[in-house]
C-alpha cells in the first residue's frame, strides 16, 4: 500500500490541520477531534430540560396573554394539539448547542461566565430571528419581538449559568 503524502499546517492559530492527498484529492483532517463526551451530553440534557420548563413558565403561563394580544393572527395550536416531542427535541437541541459551545469552543466552566455567554447568545439569536421574522411576516407586533428577545436572554442566561456550573464541577 502506497503511503500518502501529508503536510501539517496551522490555520487561524487555533487548530492544527493535516492536508492529505488521497488518490489525487486534497483532504483536510483535524488532528484535534471534537468528541462527544458524557459531560457535554449531560450538560445539554440538563440545559434543554430547564429551557423547556422555563419556556412553559414564561411563554405558557406568565406571558401567554401578552403574546396573544400582540399577535396579528391566531397561530398557536390549542394546548391539547401541541406536538410535545417536537417542542422537547427543539429545547434539547438548544441545550446541547449551548453545552457544546461552552465546553468545546469557549471553555466556559463557571456559572457567572455561563450566564453572561448564555445571555449574549440568547439575545443575539433571538434578535436575529425576530427582526427577520418581523421584516417578512405579519405575525406579531414589534413589541412582541422586543419582549421575546428579553425573555430569550433571561432564559438563556439561566441555562447558561447551569451549564457553566455543570461543566466546571470538580475543577
Amino acid at each position: 500500500m502506497k503511503k500518502e503524502k501529508s503536510i501539517y499546517v496551522k490555520i487561524y492559530s487555533l487548530y492544527h490541520c493535516k492536508l492529505v492527498t488521497y488518490k489525487g484529492i486534497l483532504l483536510i483532517t483535524q488532528n484535534r477531534i471534537a468528541r462527544l463526551n458524557t459531560k457535554t451530553i449531560v450538560a445539554g440534557i440538563i440545559g434543554g430540560v430547564i429551557y423547556w420548563l422555563l419556556g412553559w413558565v414564561f411563554y405558557g403561563m406568565l406571558l401567554m396573554d401578552f403574546f396573544e394580544a400582540n399577535s396579528t393572527i391566531d397561530i398557536m395550536r390549542p394546548e391539547e394539539e401541541m406536538v410535545m416531542w417536537s417542542l422537547l427535541l427543539g429545547n434539547l437541541v438548544w441545550g446541547y448547542f449551548m453545552a457544546y459551545v461552552f465546553h468545546h469552543w469557549a471553555n466556559i466552566s463557571t456559572w457567572a461566565t455561563g450566564a453572561k455567554a448564555g445571555a449574549l447568545i440568547g439575545v443575539l439569536v433571538s434578535m436575529a430571528f425576530n427582526m427577520i421574522s418581523f421584516g417578512v411576516n405579519n405575525v406579531s407586533t414589534m413589541m412582541a419581538g422586543v419582549v421575546d428577545v428579553v425573555v430569550m436572554g433571561v432564559m438563556s442566561a439561566i441555562i447558561g449559568a447551569v451549564i457553566g456550573w455543570w461543566l466546571g464541577r470538580g475543577k
